[in-house]
């Protein structure tokens, strides 16, 4: 379910905030974080779990220009038989975001 927080829109997942907007006003920067799960048959919420124990290590309690997707991997990887042909990729920054405005509420 879409949210309204910080002043931009977004989702969130075990507490820590994501948006696509590229910044949050107030926040502090805390790094990239990025995840590559492999498996067609996992879905975003897979993505957003690694996604949000990364934010957390650096202290974090939101993820700023959230990117996600399905991708194929290498034909080669595929004719192994190790691999499945596609992974799940998700990307963006850590910040420590302030507190909700009563706005956000």
């Amino acid at each position: 379910m879409t949210m309204r927080r910080y002043g931009v829109i977004g989702t969130e997942l075990d507490g820590v905030f994501f948006t696509e907007a590229d910044r949050i006003e107030g926040a502090r920067d805390l790094g990239e974080v990025k995840v590559q799960i492999p498996g067609q048959n996992k879905d975003i919420r897979a993505v957003k779990a690694e996604l949000v124990k990364q934010v957390r290590a650096l202290n974090g309690n939101a993820l700023v220009a959230f990117k996600y997707g399905q991708q194929g991997n290498p034909w080669y990887k595929s004719l192994t038989g190790l691999f499945d042909h596609e992974h799940w990729h998700g990307s963006g920054r850590a910040v420590l975001a302030p507190p909700p405005s009563a706005e956000d509420a």
